[in-house]
């Protein structure tokens, strides 16, 4: 089955912002809980037609892995292969967010978001060590081609390991870095970044200073 064929969780846009404000950026997850309030009005539909329908969003999990022991995140280049990297609009940009649409499978599970998560971590890439815990941070929503049919629902994974590597041929290259690297690619004339990630950094930044306390 192709990328376009497969069966994927969507939500109309009205339905998502229906029960909290629409928001651009990131939105802590203390003040609403939008991942109960998608998996209760979810929807499935074909992908390729998704992907082209303004009127809908995609729940997106992206999971920030890291070592905080270590002040640790997990880095990489998608590659801009296109047999490779399913999405085109992310070729060759840096990311620390790991993840991917929620299939009609991931149903199985009474949620399906969180069973997607694990599911895209399995086998996007190899932790060297154990997984601690999964924590919900807040929420992405931005507006850029890529945005406008996609909601980030932001998590932090915490291992103990050392060393993460890429096992899906999507990440031309991946490995913990801390923080000041992650802002030195920001800055970088070489480096693009992905908005997510541009986003995530300053809620990453604010949970490793909460753990200093």
């Amino acid at each position: 089955m192709g990328k376009d064929d497969m069966v994927i969780m969507a939500l109309p846009v009205k339905t998502l912002f229906s029960l909290y404000p629409l928001f651009e950026g990131f939105q802590a997850d203390d003040a609403f809980d939008f991942e109960s309030h998608i998996i209760k009005h979810h929807l499935y539909g074909r992908r390729g037609d998704l992907e082209i329908d303004a009127t809908h969003k995609h729940p997106i999990p992206y999971v920030l892995i890291v070592n905080s022991q270590k002040g640790l995140v997990y880095a990489y280049q998608r590659s801009s292969n296109k047999t490779e990297a399913h999405e085109s609009r992310l070729h060759g940009k840096w990311s620390w967010g790991v993840g991917g649409h929620v299939e009609q499978v991931d149903g199985v599970d009474k949620n399906p978001i969180r069973f997607c998560l694990e599911r895209e971590v399995d086998e996007e890439v190899q932790i060297n060590g154990n997984i601690s815990s999964i924590s919900l941070l807040g929420y992405i929503n931005n507006s850029d081609p890529v945005g406008l049919v996609h909601f980030g629902i932001l998590y932090l994974l915490e291992t103990d390991a050392v060393e993460v590597s890429p096992a899906d041929k999507e990440m031309k290259q991946g490995k913990f870095m801390c923080l000041s690297e992650l802002e030195e690619i920001c800055v970088s004339p070489d480096c693009t970044v992905e908005a997510w990630s541009q986003i995530a950094l300053d809620p990453l930044k604010r949970y490793f200073a909460s753990l200093q306390h």
